[in-house]
Protein backbone atom coordinates (compact mmCIF):
# COMPACT_ATOMS: atom_id res chain seq x y z
CA UNK A 1 0.00 0.00 0.00
CA UNK A 2 1.12 3.76 -1.16
CA UNK A 3 0.29 6.53 1.48
CA UNK A 4 -1.52 9.32 -0.28
CA UNK A 5 -0.53 13.34 0.06
CA UNK A 6 3.01 12.66 1.36
CA UNK A 7 4.31 15.57 0.21
CA UNK A 8 6.37 17.05 -2.31
CA UNK A 9 9.56 13.90 -2.18
CA UNK A 10 7.50 10.73 -2.96
CA UNK A 11 10.13 8.35 -3.30
CA UNK A 12 10.07 4.33 -2.74
CA UNK A 13 13.16 3.12 -1.15
CA UNK A 14 13.70 -0.78 -1.11
CA UNK A 15 17.03 -1.89 0.28
CA UNK A 16 17.60 -5.60 0.10
CA UNK A 17 16.22 -5.03 -4.03
CA UNK A 18 18.44 -8.18 -4.98
CA UNK A 19 15.69 -11.14 -2.88
CA UNK A 20 13.17 -9.30 -5.71
CA UNK A 21 12.35 -11.69 -8.83
CA UNK A 22 11.65 -9.64 -12.35
CA UNK A 23 8.27 -10.05 -11.73
CA UNK A 24 7.53 -8.69 -8.46
CA UNK A 25 10.15 -5.76 -9.77
CA UNK A 26 8.07 -4.60 -12.55
CA UNK A 27 4.75 -5.33 -10.08
CA UNK A 28 6.59 -2.33 -7.89
CA UNK A 29 8.01 -0.20 -10.79
CA UNK A 30 4.19 0.06 -12.22
CA UNK A 31 2.08 0.58 -8.96
CA UNK A 32 5.32 3.50 -7.89
CA UNK A 33 4.56 5.27 -11.26
CA UNK A 34 0.74 4.80 -10.96
CA UNK A 35 1.13 7.21 -7.69
CA UNK A 36 3.65 9.27 -9.17
CA UNK A 37 6.32 7.56 -6.93
CA UNK A 38 10.46 7.07 -7.93
CA UNK A 39 12.10 3.89 -7.20
CA UNK A 40 15.67 3.33 -5.46
CA UNK A 41 15.85 0.04 -5.46
CA UNK A 42 19.34 -1.30 -4.24
CA UNK A 43 20.93 -4.42 -6.02
CA UNK A 44 23.91 -6.41 -6.86
CA UNK A 45 22.04 -6.19 -10.21
CA UNK A 46 23.67 -4.05 -12.61
CA UNK A 47 21.79 -4.75 -16.37
CA UNK A 48 19.06 -2.69 -15.86
CA UNK A 49 18.82 0.59 -17.84
CA UNK A 50 19.36 3.34 -15.61
CA UNK A 51 21.09 0.90 -12.99
CA UNK A 52 23.78 3.13 -11.26
CA UNK A 53 27.31 1.80 -10.61
CA UNK A 54 28.73 3.08 -7.39
CA UNK A 55 32.41 2.28 -6.78
CA UNK A 56 33.48 3.76 -3.22
CA UNK A 57 30.78 5.63 -2.73
CA UNK A 58 30.54 7.64 -6.02
CA UNK A 59 28.75 6.87 -9.09
CA UNK A 60 31.19 5.33 -11.45
CA UNK A 61 28.50 5.54 -14.30
CA UNK A 62 24.43 5.17 -15.33
CA UNK A 63 23.67 2.25 -17.37
CA UNK A 64 22.03 3.66 -20.79
CA UNK A 65 19.06 2.14 -22.84
CA UNK A 66 20.85 -0.13 -25.72
CA UNK A 67 21.41 2.03 -28.77
CA UNK A 68 18.79 0.09 -30.93
CA UNK A 69 16.29 1.27 -27.95
CA UNK A 70 17.33 4.78 -28.18
CA UNK A 71 16.99 4.90 -32.62
CA UNK A 72 13.18 3.08 -31.92
CA UNK A 73 12.30 5.67 -29.08
CA UNK A 74 13.31 8.20 -31.45
CA UNK A 75 11.44 6.29 -34.60
CA UNK A 76 8.40 6.56 -32.31
CA UNK A 77 8.51 9.82 -30.95
CA UNK A 78 9.12 11.08 -35.54
CA UNK A 79 5.64 8.92 -35.92
CA UNK A 80 3.49 10.28 -33.21
CA UNK A 81 4.42 13.99 -34.31
CA UNK A 82 3.91 13.27 -37.75
CA UNK A 83 0.55 11.78 -37.02
CA UNK A 84 0.02 14.62 -35.04
CA UNK A 85 0.38 17.50 -37.52
CA UNK A 86 -2.98 19.11 -38.86
CA UNK A 87 -3.96 17.85 -42.37
CA UNK A 88 -5.18 21.16 -44.68
CA UNK A 89 -9.04 20.91 -45.44
CA UNK A 90 -9.68 20.60 -49.36
CA UNK A 91 -11.79 23.88 -48.74
CA UNK A 92 -8.33 25.86 -47.52
CA UNK A 93 -6.81 25.20 -51.50
CA UNK A 94 -7.50 27.72 -54.11
CA UNK A 95 -8.75 24.89 -56.46
CA UNK A 96 -8.72 27.66 -59.43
Amino acid sequence: MIAGNTGDLNVLLIRAGYCLDPDARQDIYKTAAEHGYDVILETIETSEVGALHIVEGRVDSINQPPERTQALDALKRAVIEEEEKEETPDSDFNWD
